[in-house]
């Protein structure tokens, strides 16, 4: 994957939907302070650098793609505040922001930073309830929002007892921090206990798990992006998922075929459950579950924008709404005039899930070029070693497509696919 190729690509694509921001500030030597610049960074990354921003980026590696676009760089195994602020006071540099873009594994680190240098933005106690699931659990039974039942467990021997002696299955276990769908395990009976227990706190930075009970349903995405404590829906996504997963890894996110009562069922539900946390400016990823009879249960929430193409393409394709450039104003504190999105583009973001075996090459991208409809290309490279699909990272490559009709739209999805070929060896 070129990701400067796939960067242009996408400008030149996002260029046609979105409608600009307006805001009155003018930036002249100001910088803000990125933590993480992979892949879906990007596009907030250079959203920045637009506005005038000097661009300070903290990363674990030096080869990351960002370092390309930033300014200064600390590159670092881990987000120490302490180690950062030292680095941060060398600089000499007016830092008027700080911000994780897509990034899970940031999002409390930025808050602690912000809290430090004393600047704007969702603090650490507001953040520690989108980054622990249980948290999250806890804030929407508060607030007697539709929750599955659950219960979290920080020790591995209280946790396996508790699912031996319990009746209600299918289960899901999960890590209370991962993202991605990373560490997740649907339990169907007592088979698998220590297996998927295993995988949930090897998974969790904080070693620990939340069990909860399977709530047959379908999974829906809805984007939004919080402005002075009022929600607006940027994007909702009905989700179709990779055969043999458990339902917990997807491989279509699209406009939704359901009833606008229902839709406003679950818009009502995310801005409520984001109300419950004390969200009040920003982007967040929700997902929620519809039953066959039409309830709504919450899945779990994140301050930030969708990874792998729905922060970068879905919502500008869906809402004409610019996410990157909100995000970054957000973070630092710049009012700007808000115009709420409307979601006008029927669409459908679909992924090619990887095969077991070592990418040996790939083609058919290059037909998609300049594709009024189609926007397509690999993530991953030639040589890459891939297995059967068990979390979002195990994608090959994805089809972003839109048309008058969501039929319109998967149309050109599937004409797309028929042309793109991966072989393995």
């Amino acid at each position: 994957m070129n990701v400067e190729a796939w960067l242009n690509q996408l400008i030149r694509w996002n260029t046609r939907f979105i409608t600009p921001i307006v805001y009155k500030t003018k930036f002249s030597g100001e910088a803000i302070v990125f933590l993480g610049g992979g892949t879906w960074q990007l596009t907030g990354i250079l959203a920045a650098k637009k506005l005038g921003l000097d661009i300070v980026l903290i990363d674990s590696s030096a080869t990351s793609i960002g370092v390309k676009f930033a300014d200064h760089v600390l590159i670092r195994n881990d987000f120490d505040i302490p180690s950062i602020l030292q680095y941060l006071a060398q600089l000499s540099l007016k830092i008027i922001g700080v911000v994780a873009i897509v990034s899970d594994i940031g999002q409390l680190p930025a808050a602690k930073l912000r809290n430090a240098l004393g600047l704007p933005g969702i603090q650490p106690d507001i953040i520690q309830a989108f980054i622990e699931k249980s948290k999250q659990r806890e804030s929407w039974d508060s607030a007697f929002l539709p929750n599955p039942k659950w219960r979290s467990f920080n020790n591995l021997n209280e946790a396996t007892d508790y699912l031996h002696h319990t009746n209600h299955f299918p289960l899901i276990i999960k890590p209370v921090d991962s993202a991605g769908s990373r560490g997740i395990s649907v339990l169907q009976n007592r088979s698998d206990i220590d297996t998927a227990l295993k995988k949930a706190f090897q998974t969790s930075h904080a070693k620990k798990v939340i069990i909860e009970e399977y709530i047959h349903g379908t999974e829906f995405a809805i984007e939004t992006f919080s402005h002075k404590k009022n929600v607006f829906v940027l994007a909702i996504s009905q989700k179709n998922k990779v055969p043999g997963t458990d339902n917990t890894v997807a491989s279509e996110l699209y406009t939704p075929t359901y009833s606008d009562s229902v839709l406003k069922q679950m818009t009502t539900l995310v801005t409520n459950a984001l109300t419950a946390l004390n969200y009040s400016d920003g982007p967040a990823h929700t997902e929620i579950l519809l039953t066959p009879k039409n309830e709504c249960f919450l899945v779990e929430t994140g301050a930030r924008g969708g990874g792998f193409m729905v922060a970068d393409g879905i919502v500008p394709l869906a809402s004409g709404f610019d996410l990157a450039t909100a995000t970054v104003l957000s973070a630092i504190g710049i009012d700007f005039e808000f115009q709420p999105p409307n979601i006008v583009r029927p669409y459908l973001l679909r992924f090619i899930p990887s095969q077991p075996g070592t990418i040996k090459s790939y083609s058919g991208f290059d037909a998609f070029n300049d594709h009024p409809n189609v926007l397509t290309s690999p993530i991953v490279e030639i040589g890459t070693h891939c297995s059967n699909p068990i979390c979002d990272a195990h994608r090959v490559c994805y089809l972003l497509s839109y048309g008058n009709t969501y039929e319109e739209a998967k149309l050109h999805a599937d004409n797309g696919e028929k042309i793109i070929k991966f072989q393995y060896e």
